[in-house]
């Protein structure tokens, strides 16, 4: 990419296409910064900590763990400023980098003498405007009457078959926990929830449809309840989802957004296998059903994913530590804290190493006692 008048709207517009969602990345390379320096570079600008780079390993390492966060992160574009000033060994690396992990690389070339022109040269409005068209990303989301529709759907669904399930068992109530169905369907129907009025229409949503299964959901006034609105949602806001790509240890990071996602304990989550995860970090399977991962926070488990998939002969543990064996409980409830810590997040009990499968408030659990199923009274 040219840039010959050397303008700062060139690199001010080019800065402005930086986005995670769309898969572009823009970094601002330094002068005749040898291969590691720029890996790193780009790393932070993936929105990695310093402190958590320093932390995950030598510099050496940097070009490695950039190539896996470019594929856990489904980059496109990658944009490279100043890239006339950086030596050839650092540009034959991106090319390699570029091969490696199918992702575009623009290097754009500042100044007058650097203006030569050949077949895969582009001036830089061109490029920008071929950064800049439209993606997935910016498709209409759904209304929320549709949302409304599509939650209580899939509630009244499951409904029907607990409706089944409950007057065959005479069961007269149902508490609410992370390791029960309804603590699982819950988590599905609201994991991705944006706000707090977001929340509640798919809490009502889930109550009409429970209803029109003759199941009746007793939740607690949520509306009035701040401390408890607040704590059960949105589990990954856009600031979350910031702080969560801090962390650069996949393991670290992955074991975090799970905690988050699924409210399980440190000796629960060292349960999971490789074969109960999706391969696209969209879901994890438990013992009692399977919990959604939401799309922005999906780069984290696709991380994790990768790391584990660069080991020789693992075990089916989801959780591998560098000696290449299973983490246990203990361990990773310690990860799961100093990742918490680097992200600036509330740890929660994830790393508290109980040995019991929920935690005593959680998601679900902050039902209890408030939150029951019940079978709809016939008269």
């Amino acid at each position: 990419m040219l840039d010959p008048d050397d303008d700062h709207a060139c690199v001010r517009a080019l800065l402005g296409v930086h986005d995670l969602a769309d898969g572009v990345v823009v970094c601002l390379a330094a002068p005749g910064s040898p291969w590691p320096v720029l890996a790193r570079d780009v790393l932070l600008a993936l929105g990695k900590d310093r402190r958590a780079l320093d932390a995950a390993g030598p510099r050496s390492s940097a070009p490695g763990l950039l190539e896996l966060w470019l594929r856990a992160e489904q980059v496109h574009h990658l944009v490279v400023l100043r890239a006339h000033l950086l030596p050839f060994s650092t540009l034959a690396a991106v090319d390699r980098l570029a091969v490696a992990t199918g992702v575009q690389v623009w290097r754009v070339a500042h100044g007058p003498l650097h203006s030569a022109r050949t077949p895969t040269t582009l001036p830089w409005p061109a490029m920008l405007a071929l950064l800049t068209v439209p993606t997935a990303a910016d498709r209409q989301k759904p209304t929320a009457e549709e949302q409304y529709a599509t939650v209580r759907d899939l509630a009244a669904r499951a409904g029907r078959a607990w409706r089944i399930y409950t007057e065959r068992t005479r069961i007269r109530a149902r508490k609410v926990r992370p390791d029960c169905a309804l603590g699982v369907l819950l988590q599905n129907l609201t994991i991705d929830a944006h706000d707090g009025d977001d929340l509640l229409l798919r809490l009502h949503a889930a109550r009409v449809g429970l209803r029109d299964a003759g199941l009746h959901l007793v939740l607690p006034a949520l509306a009035t309840d701040t401390r408890l609105l607040g704590y059960l949602g949105p589990r990954f806001s856009p600031e979350t989802v910031t702080r969560l790509r801090r962390l650069a240890c996949p393991l670290a990071v992955g074991a975090l957004t799970l905690a988050r996602a699924t409210d399980s304990s440190a000796p629960w989550l060292a349960k999971t296998r490789l074969d109960w995860t999706d391969p696209c970090g969209r879901h994890v399977r438990a013992y009692t059903g399977t919990f959604r991962v939401p799309p922005q926070a999906r780069p984290m488990l696709r991380a994790l994913l990768l790391d584990r998939a660069s080991r020789d002969d693992p075990p089916p543990a989801l959780f591998i530590g560098r000696d290449g064996k299973a983490l246990l409980g203990r361990r990773l409830a310690h990860r799961i804290r100093a990742g918490a810590d680097l992200a600036g997040l509330p740890a929660g009990e994830a790393a508290i190493p109980r040995e019991k499968c929920y935690t005593p408030e959680t998601f679900a659990t902050t039902f209890t006692g408030a939150t029951n199923l019940q079978p709809r009274s016939k008269h």
